[in-house]
This record gives structure tokens, C-alpha cells and sequence, in this order.
């Protein structure tokens, strides 16, 4: 019965879409050829236009520093820090993935034996904002505060064990951001949506240009980790 029901189907999508053609056929062998080219012609035209409207587009989003946008298929966050040299700067929640991948242990290893500034801002364990994007992520407080604290444990142990030095500090505002920012001239930026991870949101690679976006959020990093706590 489901061959018949499929069969049925294409006789059924065939029978409409040879009809058109025909259609097409018929309309076009009744002009001459000279009205055929300036169909094409106009066809091509138009053709072109949309291909000149992405293009500008293209090009407005790198003149704002846009250099790419990922929605699905993003980077992962050991393929971003492995592409840094001098410096790492890391701005969310807990970093747990972050933190606890052996690429990118070795990628803070590597920057800090180098003399390298590492940076690692992080939501206070102990702020009430904790409390509130957990429940906005119908996620467990408790857990929350847990993991920013082994995160915290984990990096003075990297620190101690490698001797190079890793910044900490923690901030008390309502997390809006998520950045790992390469050598202070590229931001990977992620956002927090309501029931959803950070890395769940669209991830937007910003370079360093003149008028580039890079510069208001890269700022807005400095800012808040200058009214940050050191840990």
C-alpha cells in the first residue's frame, strides 16, 4: 500500500510540473529570438543583483568587524583558545567546559610559560545572580555555585603546579555575556537566552578593525573586570 501511495504521489507531482513546462515551451517558441535574449538578459540581471546585495552585506558585516556568524555548526571552545598565542581571556559563568578540557589546559600552560596574560572572569559563586540565571536555565543553584568553585580550585592548581600565573576574579551582576577573547584582537561571543546555555546561543566571531563592534565589547571586559573581586 505505500509504493501505491508513493507512486501515486510522483504521477501526481509529474503531471502539474510537465504541464508548466510545456507551458514555458510554448511561450517561449512563440517569441522571436531577440525578445528569448532580452528575457535572459534581464533574468541575468537580476541574477546578479542578489548576488551584489550578499556581497555588500558581506562586506558591511567585516567593515563592523563581523567575521563570521555560527548557528549551528559552531566552534568548539579547545578549537577557539588553540588559535591564541599571548593571551586568553575568558568571560561566563563557571567555565567548566572551558577549564576542564586537556586542550586548553595546555594552551594556558603554553601562554603562561611565555609570560602571556591569562584572565578568567567569572560570576561570583556567592552572588544572588547565581540563584536567578540558574532558575532562568531551570538548572540546580547548588550545582551552579559548586562547579564555579572547582573551576576557581582548578586553576590555582594548574597555577601552582606550572608556576605561571592565571588571573581570577569573580563579578555580581546578572551574566548578559559569554566572550573567550584571542590576543585581545578577536572575541568569540555568545550570549545568555532565557532556558538556554551560553553556548547555546548564536556564536558571533568579531575581529579588531576601526569600527568594528570589537571595541564596545572588548571595553565592556576591561570594565567589568577592573569592579570585578580578585580571587
Amino acid at each position: 500500500m505505500k509504493e501505491i501511495n508513493y507512486t501515486t504521489k510522483v504521477i501526481a507531482l509529474s503531471i502539474p510540473g510537465s504541464l508548466i513546462a510545456g507551458i514555458i515551451l510554448n511561450f517561449l517558441s512563440d517569441l522571436s529570438i531577440s525578445t528569448i535574449i532580452i528575457i535572459l538578459l534581464i533574468i541575468l540581471i537580476l541574477i546578479l543583483f542578489y548576488l551584489l546585495y550578499f556581497s555588500r552585506n558581506n562586506e558591511e558585516k567585516s567593515e563592523i568587524g563581523i567575521n563570521n556568524i555560527y548557528t549551528t555548526k559552531k566552534n568548539s571552545f579547545s578549537k577557539i583558545v588553540e588559535n591564541a598565542n599571548n593571551s586568553f581571556f575568558f568571560l561566563g559563568i563557571s567555565a567548566k567546559r572551558t577549564n576542564s578540557s586537556p586542550i586548553i589546559q595546555k594552551k594556558i600552560i603554553e601562554i603562561g610559560r611565555k609570560n602571556g596574560e591569562i584572565r578568567f572572569l567569572l560570576l561570583d559563586p556567592d552572588s544572588e545572580n547565581v540563584k536567578k540565571r540558574a532558575d532562568d536555565e531551570k538548572d540546580d543553584y547548588n550545582s551552579w555555585k559548586n562547579e564555579i568553585n572547582a573551576t576557581i580550585t582548578r586553576l590555582k592548581s594548574l597555577e601552582k603546579k606550572h608556576n605561571i600565573t592565571i588571573q581570577i576574579r569573580v563579578f555580581d551582576e546578572y551574566p548578559v555575556w559569554r566572550m573567550n577573547i584571542i590576543d585581545s584582537n578577536k572575541i568569540y561571543l555568545n550570549y545568555f537566552l532565557l532556558n538556554k546555555q551560553g553556548a547555546q546561543s548564536p556564536q558571533i566571531e568579531l575581529i579588531e578593525n576601526d569600527n568594528s563592534i570589537f571595541w564596545p565589547l572588548f571595553n565592556t571586559y576591561n570594565e567589568l573586570w577592573k569592579k570585578s573581586k580578585v580571587v
